[in-house]
C-alpha cells in the first residue's frame, strides 16, 4: 500500500512537472478563462475561449464573463435582442456593461494581443436597428446600458448606433448609450446616429464616467442634448472627444444640467445645431472647465456656440467661433479667442490675454495633427505668442508642448514657430 501511495504521488508530480513546462499550456476543467471570444461564424453552443471556439452573440459573452475577464469581440454587426441566430425583436434588450469586466472590438479573429486589432478598420458595430428596416419603432431604446457601473466596466472599439429613446420614463434617454448611477471607462468608439428625447448619443445621470478619444455624431435629441445630455450632478471626464452634426432643441452638441460639472479636455464641436440655443454647449446651472477646445461651424438662434443659463464657465485656451450668450451666469476665461464680437457675454481683452471679437487669421478647420479637427493660425495670426505664461497648460490641443515662443498662444492651437516661418526662410534666404 505504501509503495502504491509512493507511485501515485511520484506520478503526479511528473504531470504537474510536465504542465509547468515552458509552453506547455494546460488548463483544469473548472478554470476561467481570462478571455472570452465573439464572432460572426462562431456558435453559442460553442465554449468561447478561443477564436476557433467562439461564442456568435455577444450577449453570450456578456452572460459568462466575470470580474477580471475580457471579451475579444471580431468585426462585424451584433444586436442586442440577438440569441445566437435569432433576433427576439424585444425593444428593452441592451448590452449591459459589467463591473471588471473588459470589452473589445476591432478583431479580424485571428489576433493574439490587443496590440494586433485595428479597430478603425476592422469595424464592431453594435446596432440597436433590430429588423434592419431603420424604423424607430423597431430600434432598442438603448444599444449600451452602463447601470450602477464602476469605472472597471470598460468598453473600447466600437460602433454604437441606431438606438431610438422614444419611449416613457427611461426608455426616453440615451439611445446610444444609458448611463445612471455609473462610472464606466469609454474608450475608442464611434456614437453615431442615434436618438432620444434627451441624450441622442449618450445619457448621463448622477455618473461620472471617462471618455476618451470618442466620436459623437449625427445623433438627434427631441428636446435637449442631441450628442450628449448630463444632469444631476454628473461630472463626466471627457478627452480628446468629436462632436459633429448633432442636433436638438437646446444644446446640439452638448447639454449640461443641474450641477454636471464636466471637464473637457482637447476636444472639437463642429456642425451642431439647436433649433433653440445653445448649437454647440447649453449650461444650466452647472460649472464645466473646458481647456483647450475649439467650437466651430455650429449653429443656434441663440448661442451658437455657447448658451450659458445660470452656469458658471471656465474656460482655458478655447476657439471659439460663434455666439456666446450669457444669462445670469458666470465666465472666467484665460487666453480664450471668441471670433463673435456680437456676441452677449461678460467676456473681454483683458490681462487674461483674451481676444474678442477680432479676425484671428485661422486656416480652415482640418486636421492639423492630434486626434481632433483644429484650425491652426495663419502668419502674423493675432492669437501668436499674445498669450501670458500664467496658466498657460503645458499642451495644446493636439499634444503639441506649449509655449512655443515668447508667449502661450491664444486658442486651442499652439503654433511651432519654427514651422509657420520656415516657408519664409527658404523663400528669401
Amino acid at each position: 500500500m505504501r509503495r502504491f501511495l509512493s507511485s501515485l504521488g511520484l506520478s503526479l508530480l511528473t504531470i504537474l512537472a510536465f504542465t509547468l513546462l515552458p509552453g506547455t499550456h494546460w488548463q483544469f476543467a473548472n478554470a476561467s478563462p481570462s478571455i472570452y471570444y465573439v464572432s460572426p461564424g462562431g456558435s453559442d453552443s460553442n465554449t468561447g475561449i478561443s477564436w476557433a471556439s467562439a461564442f456568435k452573440t455577444l450577449q453570450k459573452a456578456l452572460s459568462q464573463a466575470q470580474i477580471g475577464q475580457q471579451i475579444w469581440v471580431a468585426a462585424g454587426t451584433y444586436y442586442p435582442d440577438e440569441i445566437d441566430s435569432a433576433n427576439t425583436d424585444d425593444r428593452f434588450a441592451t448590452f449591459s456593461l459589467k463591473n471588471g469586466v473588459d470589452v473589445y472590438g476591432g478583431f479580424t479573429g485571428l489576433e493574439s494581443s490587443l496590440e494586433q486589432r485595428a479597430p478603425q478598420v476592422n469595424l464592431t458595430i453594435l446596432s440597436g436597428d433590430l429588423q434592419q428596416d431603420d424604423d424607430p419603432e423597431n430600434k432598442a431604446y438603448h444599444v449600451v446600458n452602463a447601470f450602477g457601473t464602476l469605472s472597471s466596466a470598460v468598453l473600447d472599439g466600437f460602433s454604437i448606433t441606431a438606438g431610438a429613446a422614444n419611449g416613457s420614463s427611461n426608455n426616453s434617454l440615451g439611445g446610444g448609450i444609458f448611463i445612471l448611477n455609473g462610472n464606466p471607462t469609454l474608450h475608442y468608439l464611434m456614437i453615431n446616429q442615434n436618438e432620444a428625447n434627451y441624450g441622442g448619443g449618450v445619457y448621463c445621470e448622477n455618473s461620472s464616467p471617462n471618455l476618451t478619444e470618442i466620436t459623437i455624431s449625427e445623433n438627434k435629441a427631441y428636446t435637449a442634448g442631441g450628442g450628449m445630455y448630463t444632469y444631476n450632478g454628473s461630472s463626466p471626464k471627457l478627452e480628446r472627444v468629436t462632436f459633429s452634426g448633432n442636433s436638438a432643441v437646446y444644446g446640439g452638441g452638448m447639454e449640461n444640467d443641474l450641477n454636471s460639472n464636466f471637464t473637457l479636455v482637447n476636444s472639437t464641436f463642429s456642425g451642431n445645431s439647436a433649433s433653440d440655443s445653445g448649437g454647440a454647449l447649453y449650461i444650466y446651472a452647472s460649472s464645466p472647465t473646458l481647456t483647450n477646445i475649439t467650437l466651430a461651424e455650429n449653429n443656434a438662434p441663440a448661442g451658437s456656440g455657447i448658451y450659458n443659463l445660470e452656469g458658471g464657465i471656465t474656460l482655458k485656451n478655447a476657439l471659439i467661433a460663434g455666439a456666446c450668450v450669457n444669462q445670469d451666469g458666470s465666465v472666467t476665461a484665460s487666453h480664450t479667442l471668441v471670433q463673435d464680437s456680437g456676441s452677449a457675454c461678460d467676456l473681454q481683452n483683458d490681462e487674461n490675454g483674451n481676444i474678442i471679437g477680432e479676425d484671428p487669421l485661422l486656416s480652415l478647420l482640418q486636421d492639423n495633427g492630434g486626434y481632433t479637427l483644429t484650425h491652426l493660425p495663419q502668419f502674423l495670426s493675432p492669437v501668436i505668442d499674445s498669450g501670458n505664461l500664467e496658466g498657460c497648460p503645458a499642451t495644446d490641443q493636439r499634444g503639441v508642448v506649449r509655449p512655443s515662443g515668447i508667449g502661450c498662444d491664444i486658442g486651442a492651437v499652439e503654433v511651432v514657430i519654427y514651422r509657420l516661418y520656415l516657408p519664409l526662410l527658404l523663400k528669401n534666404p
